[in-house]
Formats: structure tokens, sequence, C-alpha cells
């Protein structure tokens, strides 16, 4: 049961419709808003909710266990980083990928949810 707890969390506006987009990695835009991630990238956070229009608040979980959407199967304990939709994915090996967060439970396909640690950096390769 995917489940969230002693989680940190932000408010700032979304940048376009982010309704199909909760438990997606978000990164900051260039007007300060929030914007879905796109792949190996570092990110803010994860949208814990689906504000459905520009504008609409967006609270983004920074630091903590959170519910995470996988972009494919990963195991527990794996390093994460983000694929080209904002979903998280296993970290190559070191080198230059930013690693975004740590699985806290395994993932048995994409769009499955999942907890993960926030705050835990690195980089894995490219």
């Amino acid at each position: 049961m995917a489940t969230e707890q002693s989680l940190h969390t932000i408010s700032l506006e979304a940048d376009a419709n982010l309704a199909a987009s909760q438990y997606r990695a978000v990164v900051l835009s260039g007007d300060g808003q929030a914007a879905l991630a796109g792949a190996s990238v570092n990110i803010l956070g994860i949208l814990q909710d689906d504000p459905a229009a520009a504008g609409r608040a967006a609270t983004i979980g920074i630091q903590g266990i959170s519910i995470v959407e996988a972009g494919a199967a990963f195991a527990v304990g794996a390093n994460l980083s983000t694929d080209a939709d904002g979903q998280l994915v296993t970290t190559p090996g070191a080198g230059s990928v930013p690693i975004v967060a740590l699985a806290l439970q395994a993932a048995g396909a994409a769009t499955e949810r999942v907890r993960a640690l926030l705050g835990f950096r690195g980089l894995g390769a490219a």
C-alpha cells in the first residue's frame, strides 16, 4: 500500500494544466511556476495534487517520504531519476544523471504509485 509520511511541501502556481501529473516530478519554470519535469533533470519535487489549469495552486513535496509515479519497474532501494514524462525510473550507474529520490517500495510497472524518499541527491551515469 502506498502512503506518505513526514513530507515537507511548498505551494506554487502551476504553469499549465497538471491534472494528469499527480505524483510526478516537477521543476521550477522560468516564470517561477511548477512545470512537469523532463528526463534526467534536477527537480523541485513531486506534485502532490492535480491543478487543472495554469495559475492554480500546486502543492509540491520537496523533502521526506512521498508517493511517486513510476515510469518503469524498479527495485526497493533503487536510486531514482526522471523520465521524459516526469515519472521516476532507475538511475543509471555513476555519472551525470541527477538522483532525485530513493525507492522505499518496488514498482512492478509504469504508472504504479509507490513510496520514495525525496531529498536524496547524487549523480548517476548519462
